[in-house]
């Protein structure tokens, strides 16, 4: 699933449950202990929903995110020297920035 699919999705499921809390609010200011249950329910129901797409897309992130790390690590072991020209590069260029401050 694309992030923009997923955070769609996500913001989909949390206006549900505001929609569903609203209602409940609503029907708790009715009296009618029915119609209190049935929405109560009901946003039980899209809260649950909205945990299980929360966490799903947590998991997918942070096998994502694994993933990144390793391809990092390996990238490092596998060229230690490319990585000290690059910090040592940068390291020279931050240093010629502050000195003209």
């Amino acid at each position: 699933m694309k992030p923009s699919a997923t955070k769609a999705s996500l913001v989909s499921d949390l206006r549900e449950v505001a929609s569903r809390v609203e209602e409940l609010l609503r029907a708790s200011a009715d009296g009618s202990s029915e119609n209190i249950v049935r929405t109560r329910a009901l946003a039980e129901q899209s809260l649950a929903q909205a945990r299980r797409r929360l966490e799903a897309a947590q998991r997918r992130r942070a096998g994502h995110a694994r993933t990144v790390i390793r391809s990092t690590d390996r990238y490092v072991r596998d060229h230690p020297w490319m990585l000290m020209a690059t910090v040592a590069g940068l390291s020279f260029l931050f240093g010629l920035l502050i000195r003209r401050r």
